[in-house]
């Protein structure tokens, strides 16, 4: 499977969690986000509403960088659906950790 570095910004907090639970689970923060983008590409694939971004504007919290290795394919179905649907990639990806983090909380740990 042919992976790719992204640099996705978000706030710290998302980070920390993400990098929590993928530590409970024993996985890597990479391995977390793809499933949980993989779960809601669908769902975004099938809406034909435009989303707005997460935060208004202005009113974004100071974003942190973190880097992620995902698979390419993954990537460019987020990028393409992100266009389509007027949001940003991180908007997605913040998206898809929001409706994916119950499941993966529900996952036993490792």
């Amino acid at each position: 499977m042919d992976k790719v570095a992204i640099r996705v910004s978000g706030e710290k907090n998302f980070f920390e969690e993400v990098r929590s639970e993928a530590a409970r689970l024993d996985r890597s923060p990479s391995w977390l986000l793809a499933h949980c983008v993989g779960a809601i590409l669908p769902r975004l694939a099938s809406s034909i509403v435009v989303a707005g971004p997460l935060h208004a504007k202005g009113e974004k919290p100071k974003a942190s960088e973190q880097t992620f290795f995902v698979p390419r394919d993954l990537v460019e179905t987020c990028g393409k659906l992100a266009a389509r649907l007027g949001m940003s990639s991180d908007d997605v990806l913040a998206y898809a950790w929001l409706a994916g983090r119950d499941g993966i909380r529900a996952m036993p740990s490792s």
